[in-house]
């Protein structure tokens, strides 16, 4: 992902300026807006404020995630909170409220839509090695595969790390 001042030049470019033209519409000089550019100092607030009045995406410019790529994660909350009968009440503060209410909600899923809630009676842990497992890369899932067949084979191996780790006992 590019970072701040690459995400900056982007921007200017997309919004067809020319560092002149940006610096100029923002207040400053061309090589403030230059060194901004290469990284080599960080604009202050009323830069940023006069940057998004030039159209810039700020959201896009400070944290790499487009307002549409924001909009789309939120549509997407939106729809898997009507999709398991719960209000489609996106604001933060209601997203936590509706995840500590119902635990069973795998937040996960609920901000990527990949994998589905679990069921079955899973306890915490369980829970939270699956939901690791399904935002692996396919090589990170490859290596748990590997490791979780090795422990269920080598109970031996199982109850060392066990022992190692200061629990007593290892559950079946």
């Amino acid at each position: 992902m590019p970072n701040f001042h690459e995400r900056l030049r982007k921007q200017r470019e997309s919004l067809g300026f020319s560092q002149q033209a940006l610096a100029d519409k923002c207040g400053v000089a061309a090589r403030s807006q230059r060194n901004y550019e290469s990284g080599e100092r960080s604009p202050d607030a009323n830069y940023m404020v006069a940057l998004a009045a030039a159209g810039a995406d700020i959201q896009y410019i400070l944290h790499g995630v487009t307002a549409e790529e924001k909009a789309m994660v939120v549509l997407g909350v939106a729809a898997r909170l009507l999709s398991l009968g719960y209000p489609a009440d996106t604001r933060p503060e209601a997203v936590m409220a509706l995840l500590k209410a119902h635990p069973e909600i795998d937040t996960m899923w609920l901000l990527t839509g990949k994998g589905q809630t679990i069921e079955g009676g899973l306890n915490f842990v369980e829970k939270i090695l699956v939901t690791n497992y399904r935002a692996a890369s396919s090589e990170g899932k490859k290596a748990l595969e590997v490791q979780a067949a090795f422990f269920a084979k080598n109970n031996e191996g199982t109850a060392a790390l066990a022992a190692k780790s200061g629990k007593k006992g290892v559950e079946k």
